[in-house]
């Protein structure tokens, strides 16, 4: 799931409303086969790639009944299967063939494994019913005897299942004897609180989601944000020839693959792009010091910048200034690769010229500036946008 439905589906598990959280796994679901079915028809089937399943959620489906998130667990991974498994288009020559055929060899063995899980987890809900019923028909049935009742799964198994249950206050445990009784939670004659085993499975719940994103203490900022940086973007697509030639736009500050775009609420709507290896981060426009210098805090401190923690350090020293930016165009090739990749550069100008726009710059001393280009072309910083594929020659 994505971060902020994870930590959704968290809280309402912690919360035991286990019903809410498996709404949001459903809606994260749905979500998640959107964006693949977008992909297939932007990219091609050779850029399907599903991502595993939380099994949290699945246990919980097993449960509950709610075969609706299997199901569509199932609808992904067959998807996927599918896709992994349609030949080689040819559309990258005999070196796309070998990494395409390498891949598709993983991603068969991958989905395929991972769809036998979700059916395994539709499976385990028979499971489940069968021992919530034995033990609603026998409260105090021992945890031995169920394996009578899942006929296919042995001693261990059936005691992971009991495990669930409890967890999910299903069912209580008790000792009795050298052996372990099962009642339905909140059956009259089940064990007291201070009777019950000690529970022995615990739904994973990861300890950073005590720490939340900005943005989720500050819903007004994210909003307002979010219309600051729709302002932006409308006003300079209705510039005239915005799209191309060497006049940056706001959106060749957010894109690109390898630089995470900054939410709104930490980046106060701003279009920012940042380049955590060279430590670089630039804000459209000259905004204010003092602001760009919380801003890039935040982005740094709340997982917009992938770093270590000495080169935080070096980035915090970093003092943010304003600059001008132009676009720069350039052509790489790739040594496992015939073909040739073209893109742009992002580079700062010491003065404004009629292709620049004004920027906030905050680079890490030292270690932004490609030395050999900046003496060459007499420029201090260079941002790199991800490589687009050059058109094949007709």
């Amino acid at each position: 799931m994505p971060r902020f439905r994870w930590g959704l589906f968290q809280e309402a598990v912690r919360a035991k409303n286990y019903q809410r959280a498996l709404d949001i796994a459903a809606q994260a679901l749905d979500e998640e086969a959107e964006r693949y079915a977008v992909r297939k028809t932007m990219f091609g089937s050779s850029h399907v790639n599903v991502s595993a399943p939380d099994r949290v959620p699945l246990y919980l489906a097993s449960i509950f009944g709610r075969l609706d998130v299997i199901d569509r667990v199932i609808a992904l991974e067959r998807f996927a299967l599918d896709e992994a498994k349609k030949p080689y288009d040819g559309a990258e020559g005999e070196t796309g063939r070998i990494r395409y055929d390498r891949n598709a060899a993983f991603a068969v063995e991958t989905h395929d494994s991972r769809l036998e899980q979700a059916l395994e987890h539709k499976a385990d809900y028979e499971r489940f019913a069968a021992i919530l019923s034995a033990v609603r028909q026998r409260p105090g049935i021992l945890q031995v005897d169920l394996t009578g009742v899942v006929t296919d799964r042995d001693t261990k198994g059936a005691t992971r299942m009991v495990d669930q249950l409890e967890a999910t206050d299903l069912v209580a445990t008790k000792k009795v004897g050298s052996r372990v009784g099962v009642w339905p939670a909140e059956h009259p004659e089940g064990p007291s609180p201070s009777d019950r085993r000690e529970q022995r499975w615990y739904w994973a719940v990861d300890d950073y989601w005590e720490e939340r994103p900005f943005e989720w203490l500050d819903l007004s900022a994210t909003i307002s944000g979010i219309e600051t940086l729709a302002r932006t973007v409308e006003e300079a697509a209705r510039q005239t020839g915005s799209d191309g030639g060497l006049r940056p736009t706001p959106l060749d500050f957010i894109q690109g693959s390898k630089w995470h775009f900054a939410s709104p609420a930490l980046s106060g709507g701003i279009p920012t792009h940042e380049d955590p290896d060279q430590l670089a981060m630039i804000f459209w426009g000259h905004q204010d010091l003092t602001q760009a210098a919380a801003m890039a805090g935040r982005i740094i401190h709340d997982g917009g910048a992938q770093t270590t923690a000495n080169q935080k350090k070096k980035w915090l020293l970093a003092e943010p200034r304003h600059t001008h930016m132009e676009r720069m165009p350039f052509t790489e090739g790739f040594s496992l690769d015939t073909s040739r990749h073209t893109g742009w550069l992002l580079r700062e100008v010491p003065e404004p010229t009629a292709d620049s726009v004004p920027a906030t710059a905050f680079t890490a001393a030292g270690v932004c500036t490609d030395q050999e280009k900046a003496a060459e072309l007499g420029v201090a910083c260079w941002l790199k946008r991800s490589k687009a594929r050059a058109p094949r020659p007709a």
